[in-house]
């Protein structure tokens, strides 16, 4: 259920992370362990990873696990952001992902809370960038949060969830970082191109907005949908577009990009459009299937590749001098399954 779309960016974090605001993370910080059991496990990198394991119970309905972590000390989190890491063994058992943050002396009502039902944990550590009064990788719980500001929080609690019985379930939460400045972290994301903007559904996506999380220097781009089953149109369309804080010229130049298709996608278009937005001025469309392993491309405008066809019936005519949006919609034809797409590295040379 996860589309994907991945955007190099040109070093690590930008913003500023104050590691020092939160201690690593020890298995004496843990309290009210519910429906399983607390493991602490040496990492490489020589940090503790707390790891939250248990199998779950017969009946109908989800099931959950859940923990807390108690800070030696409250820290205020007021105007910053949260990036956890994060992964599972279990990705095709684990489908409910909660984080929440409690003040100091209210356990009750959570001053941060967020949650997602898709299974984008996976063996692989992530990393989850969470901004306070946002919908990101997690969705933010409004109707949850108690309305107080994040100024004194002293406890961190993770739930995990399935529908799925008598199922080993397990989260390993490896680090949980203050982040100064969230904007800052995605303002590089396309600096090939152009300065990152904002994100905003395709034109052609089928569903709703995209979102966004950082692992290792990457800004990864998500949108969560599924083919629909009982859809009247043979292809099931998805994507995003990206704007850009500049208009950017690419006359003269080379359009390039890394790129591998997930699930049953079967094309990929890309398309950019100027102010005027309501044809595209550049367009192109793979052929011959898609790679399902990082491919290079690269595209001039006008011609053909080995791998797209330039879209002469699909374009405005209009010089591609200042283009301020672009798209990338992806495809399949087979109803009620999953697809995606990754890109990176995007650039203009």
């Amino acid at each position: 259920m996860k589309k994907v779309i991945a955007l190099l960016l040109c070093g690590a974090f930008i913003g500023a992370v104050s590691a020092a605001d939160i201690p690593p993370l020890k298995k004496a910080m843990t309290s009210k362990v519910v429906g399983g059991e607390i493991d602490g496990l040496m990492d490489e990198d020589g940090l503790t990873v707390l790891e939250l394991k248990g199998t779950t119970k017969e009946g109908k309905g989800n099931k959950y696990l859940n923990f807390n972590i108690d800070l030696p000390e409250a820290v205020d989190l007021t105007g910053k952001a949260l990036v956890i890491r994060a992964k599972t063994d279990t990705p095709d058992v684990l489908t409910g992902f909660y984080f929440r943050a409690f003040n100091e002396g209210n356990t009750k009502s959570p001053a941060l809370s967020y949650n997602t039902w898709t299974r984008f944990l996976t063996n692989d550590y992530v990393d989850i960038l969470v901004i306070p009064g946002e919908n990101g990788q997690l969705k933010w719980e409004k109707e949850v949060v108690s309305g107080d500001a994040p100024n004194a929080v002293k406890t961190l609690q993770f739930h995990i969830g399935t529908p799925k019985e008598s199922a080993e379930m397990n989260l390993k939460v490896k680090s949980v970082k203050v982040i100064d400045d969230p904007r800052e972290t995605f303002k590089a994301a396309v600096a090939g191109m152009g300065e990152f903007k904002a994100i905003a559904k395709s034109r052609f996506a089928a569903t709703a907005p995209t979102r966004a999380e950082m692992l290792d220097g990457v800004a990864t781009i998500l949108t969560d949908a599924r083919s629909l089953e009982n859809a009247k149109q043979f292809n099931q369309y998805e994507g995003m577009a990206i704007a850009f804080d500049q208009p950017v010229n690419l006359v003269g130049k080379t359009i390039k990009f890394d790129y591998k298709a997930t699930g049953a996608t079967t094309a990929l278009y890309i398309r950019f459009f100027d102010a005027v937005g309501k044809k595209a001025v550049v367009s192109f469309m793979s052929k011959g299937g898609v790679a399902k392993d990082w491919t290079p491309v690269e595209l001039k405008i006008g011609g053909d590749s080995d791998k797209f066809t330039w879209q002469a019936n699909e374009v405005s005519g209009a010089e591609a001098t200042a283009l301020t949006t672009v798209d990338f919609i992806f495809c399949t034809p087979t109803k009620a399954a999953d697809f995606g797409l990754q890109v990176r590295n995007l650039r203009a040379e």
